[in-house]
Order: C-alpha cells, then sequence, then structure tokens
C-alpha cells in the first residue's frame, strides 16, 4: 500500500561485522527470541508484455554449487521499511527464507535502510533501483545459490487513470535462480493504471520476463497485487499462470489472507506459477511479529522446477 518514507532511525548493535536493528516493541525486549511462526498454510506436493523500459539481462559469476531444492521465496511488502524494522529483521531469521521479494522497498535518501535490514537479518541486495522502482530482491547471504540472473522493467506511466493521485513509478523485478524466474510484482491502487500494468506484465510473461523467449513455464510470479483472487487482475494473470493455491491437491487450513496485518481479511499477496513449476507449501506467516512489522503479511512458497514425464 502506499506510504510516504518517515527519516527516523532506528539503532543497531554490531554483531559479526553487520549491524542489527534493536527491537521497539512494549511487549518484547530485542534480546528475547520471538515465538514460532504460527503459519497459514496450505502445503503439497503438486503444482503450475510489451512493457515499459527494459532495463536489460545482467548475470552473477556462476558458481559451482546448485540452488537447495525446494527453492524457499518470500513475498513481502515492507511499507518502505517505515514501522518496526527490528520486527522486519526477526521475521526474515524466523522464516530464513532463500530468495525476499520486496514490494516497497525504501527509496531515495532512505535507501541505506534496506542493506542495514538486509544484512542485519543475513541478507545481501540482490537487485534494486534502475526499473525495479517499488520492488527488490534479497538472497541469503550465507547460501551459494548458482548463476543468478536480473532484469528490471519500468511499467508504463501514461495513460488514463480513475484516481486523482500522483502516479507512482513502479517496475518490475525479475530473478533468474535455479532454473526458475521469479516475477517481483506491485500492482498499482488505481483500478485503470492496474489494467495497463497487467496487460504489460501478460506480454512480458508470455515472452520470457528474463528476455530469453523463455515463455512463461518456470515463472513464479508473487507480489502485491492490490486485488483479491476473484477480481479482474488476477482473472487476467490466470490466463497464463495458475494461483498456486488452486493446484495444490489436498488443500489445508484457512485462505493466507495478508491485508491488513493487524486483522488479515484480504489476499492481496500472491504467489502464480508456470506450468513446469513444482509447489511443495504456501503460507502466510501469521505472527505478532510479523503483524507490527508492516500493514502486509508476508507469504513463504516453496517451488521447484517441475520434474519431466517419463
Amino acid at each position: 500500500m502506499r506510504c510516504r518514507a518517515e527519516p527516523n532511525r532506528v539503532p543497531g548493535d554490531a554483531v559479526s561485522g553487520t549491524r542489527t536493528v534493536r527491537a521497539r516493541s512494549e511487549t518484547r525486549s530485542s534480546e528475547t527470541r520471538p515465538a514460532p511462526p504460527r503459519i497459514r498454510r496450505r502445503s503439497t506436493a503438486n503444482v503450475a508484455v510489451r512493457s515499459g523500459e527494459d532495463r536489460g539481462v545482467t548475470s552473477a559469476a556462476p558458481t559451482t554449487a546448485t540452488p537447495p531444492e525446494p527453492l524457499r521465496v518470500l513475498t513481502y511488502n515492507v511499507k518502505h521499511l517505515t514501522m518496526d524494522r527490528a520486527a522486519v529483521v526477526r521475521v526474515l531469521r524466523e522464516v530464513r527464507p532463500d530468495v525476499v521479494a520486496l514490494q516497497e522497498p525504501p527509496r531515495g535518501v532512505f535507501r541505506g535502510r534496506l542493506r542495514r535490514v538486509a544484512a542485519a537479518a543475513g541478507y545481501r541486495v540482490a537487485l534494486r533501483g534502475r526499473g525495479a522502482r517499488t520492488t527488490a530482491f534479497l538472497v541469503r547471504a550465507d547460501a551459494v545459490l548458482g548463476d543468478l540472473r536480473t532484469r528490471t522493467v519500468r511499467l508504463p506511466v501514461r495513460g488514463p487513470r480513475s484516481r486523482r493521485a500522483r502516479p507512482i513509478l513502479r517496475g518490475v523485478a525479475v530473478l533468474g535462480i535455479g532454473g526458475l524466474t521469479v516475477v517481483d510484482v506491485h500492482l498499482s491502487l488505481d483500478t485503470a493504471e492496474r489494467a495497463r500494468h497487467v496487460a504489460a506484465l501478460r506480454r512480458l510473461v508470455a515472452s520470457g520476463p528474463l528476455g530469453d523467449g523463455a515463455g512463461p513455464g518456470r515463472v513464479v510470479l508473487v507480489g502485491d497485487l492490490n486485488e483479491a483472487p476473484t477480481d479482474a487482475s488476477w482473472r487476467a494473470l490466470r490466463a497464463l499462470l495458475s494461483d498456486a493455491l488452486d493446484l495444490l491437491p489436498r488443500p489445508a487450513g484457512p485462505e493466507p489472507l495478508t491485508f491488513p496485518a493487524h486483522d488479515p481479511r484480504l489476499r492481496l499477496d500472491g504467489v502464480l506459477v508456470g506450468r513446469d513449476v513444482a509447489v511443495h507449501d504456501v503460507a502466510a506467516i501469521d505472527t505478532a511479529e510479523a503483524r507490527r512489522a508492516s500493514d502486509h503479511l508476508p507469504v513463504v512458497v516453496s517451488v521447484a522446477v517441475r520434474p519431466p514425464h517419463r
């Protein structure tokens, strides 16, 4: 959701050469270990644009190791890290995903917050800024994840709008890892603009988000869609991808609602996957820490490339 960044700072303690973030909580001190997460879970074994300005593809140096199987991806709208940054650190430490897809990362003069929070939680910034705009990726600092490919795509700004508010510059972050392509999105609150961005996303996914013509088969699209799953954006994206929850053979537990974090009633944050993606688990992280950290609850998904049929 939209929020103006505030210039407050949280003091930190030096730990192992990085800067940690001290908790600011009335009920829990920074020395207290958080309780295990209460997870709204769906578990399993099976699941599956002409854009604005393309900022190109970059690759990190390849390594000999392969990424863990399955790959754990957390999608998280962190509201510019203006709420409880120490709680964000504790959520990341507790869940320990391999990849974190962020929406509303701090930008401009506040972008240093992201680096400090990432370091305190044991992560490094893999992609931010440039065309990514309202999205970013973190990866675990202690993991060897193989060859990482990144791309950013700017979403179009011009066009009719249904709201008078000034438009926000938005983009898409793309990360290629372990044979999968993770696409991080943060859709607009404006209905007309959101529809244009979804049309751009469909073209991007159909052509291969990394610009390699690979198509949508191994795509894992995550993020804040600012709509419920029954609304137009989800329906349009499901023409190419599938809601991960719909493909779980034995749905268990409640739907992973994510907004507002203090009393979740809507599923605005989702995971959609291509036909060649196997999903082992999907869960919203609903803990006291997560409810303080942001106005959205994070969602974690375990994914892998589906084995070929024999």
